[in-house]
């Protein structure tokens, strides 16, 4: 139930000795399943067992057919997060100047490239608290049909202890902020589990 599965064996009309996976003298049985995730039945094209094939004396390969094609992604790196540019305007965008100019070590002096460096990580930061930031993936929770005031709670602590993470400067202050983040993330994603569970319970 945490993971949704679904029985691929029952997507395809298919003859029964397409579907019978044991077979012993008189009886013959449907006991061996492929489980997919509901999101991914799109990439199955087939699924039926050989009957000339066999895994032992008794039990028939089953086969499942499978279209991955544009499916498989990259690994996310950790801390790959996305600026919310598109706040940067009006209000924000003069918050955003003046908080450069005023951290900003703008003397020319010295190696060019340590000055590149700590100008781009100048902007980084006041970016990151002006306009905020937001992770990749991490609102595909929303609008889910079992999410409860509990869970969202949850989530929007989770997220502010990830802003708060974000907006630390000193490593001191970025690893208490760590710790705190960490135990957030366990608690929604317990409170998710447990409302999912609590859902499908009801239903079957």
């Amino acid at each position: 139930m945490a993971y949704d599965p679904s029985i691929v064996n029952s997507y395809f009309r298919k003859r029964e000795e397409h579907l019978i996976t044991f077979r012993s003298g008189s009886a013959r049985t449907q006991i061996d399943y492929f489980l997919i995730r509901a999101n991914s039945q799109r990439w199955c094209q087939d699924c039926k067992v050989l009957p000339s094939e066999c895994l032992t004396t008794q039990h028939r390969l089953l086969v499942l057919d499978l279209d991955i094609q544009g499916a498989i992604r990259r690994k996310r790196k950790d801390r790959v997060y996305k600026m919310k540019w598109s706040n940067l305007s009006g209000e924000n965008a003069r918050k955003l100047s003046e908080k450069i100019k005023r951290e900003g070590k703008w003397k020319l002096e010295g190696d060019l490239n340590r000055i590149w460096e700590e100008m781009a990580e100048c902007i980084r930061r006041s970016a990151r608290e002006v306009l905020g930031v937001t992770r990749k993936g991490s609102a595909r929770m929303k609008g889910a049909w079992w999410w409860s005031e509990e869970v969202k709670g949850k989530v929007e602590a989770k997220q502010e202890q990830f802003k708060a993470l974000m907006e630390s400067r000193t490593e001191e202050e970025v690893e208490a902020r760590k710790g705190q983040y960490r135990i957030a993330k366990k608690e929604a994603k317990r409170a998710v589990t447990v409302a999912k569970n609590n859902a499908y319970e009801r239903l079957y």
